[in-house]
């Protein structure tokens, strides 16, 4: 090998070494880089009982998640409270198959139980709730 051939090779492998060195060291101070440990048991134990496994784990879950912030902005979430029928609508995930809202924070599809009504039928910008007897609208906006 020629001198120049075996002096580039030394410098690759130095930065090659700095490099590994560096990422070692950033990998080590993020916590945000390691994945979160993630407790199997209860997924196995939803499984043994019944109760449909990870995806339903993960369902009740996300149930328990308090929105900070609208997922489509870095605007804050500021609930606002429809003066009818007192409950505040955030958002309106839209989806011709599956549509999901955001009211007071919680996040519901058609059919689930809310604040003593069910979820009717959410359409593009209006969420239709019911208590068996009267329906009640609740507008989102603007």
């Amino acid at each position: 090998m020629r001198k120049k051939d075996l002096i580039e090779l030394g410098v690759t492998g130095i930065l090659l070494a700095v490099l590994v060195f560096v990422f070692v060291k950033v990998t080590k101070k993020s916590p945000g880089l390691s994945p979160k440990p993630v407790d199997l048991s209860a997924t196995k134990q939803a499984e043994e009982t019944g109760n449909g496994g990870l995806y339903s784990l993960l369902e009740q879950e996300s149930k328990t998640i308090q929105l900070r912030r609208d997922p489509f902005t870095a605007a804050p979430i500021v609930l606002k409270e429809n003066t009818q029928s007192g409950f505040a609508l955030t958002g309106i995930l839209w989806d011709k198959t599956n549509p999901l809202a955001i009211i007071d924070g919680e996040v519901v599809k058609k059919g689930d139980q809310f604040g003593g009504k069910t979820v009717e039928d959410i359409k593009q910008d209006v969420v239709i709730l019911s208590d068996g007897q009267e329906f009640i609208e609740i507008k989102l906006e603007p």
